[in-house]
């Protein structure tokens, strides 16, 4: 990997598929993984419980592992998370960001 980047990802959680339901009902954005908040858009995939598969985590870390589309789509979406949080106090740049999405995110 290029200096200055972080390593690829795959974000596994475990694999009730009732939970999950559960949750989804809870949950009132799009994404749970801080990359992701951040973004505000899909940089790591994430294999929330049942989705979460031998065969899933093997297809997206294959992808990554290929220098191809996958791999580049989330180099991008590093770069593009680094410009959102800048050089200063990145954890009060983040918070920002994830209520700001939070906030929109909510039914009016």
């Amino acid at each position: 990997r290029p200096a200055g980047h972080p390593a690829g990802g795959v974000l596994p959680h475990g694999r009730q598929q009732v939970l999950y339901r559960f949750y989804r009902r809870l949950l009132k954005g799009d994404y749970v993984t801080l990359p992701n908040l951040i973004a505000g858009a899909p940089v790591i995939p994430e294999l929330l419980m049942h989705l979460c598969t031998p065969q899933a985590v093997d297809q997206h870390l294959t992808a990554l592992l290929a220098d191809g589309d996958s791999r580049q789509a989330q180099l991008d979406g590093y770069r593009q998370i680094a410009a959102l949080l800048g050089e200063d106090d990145c954890a009060s740049a983040a918070a920002e960001l994830i209520v700001k999405q939070a906030q929109a995110a909510r039914p009016r």
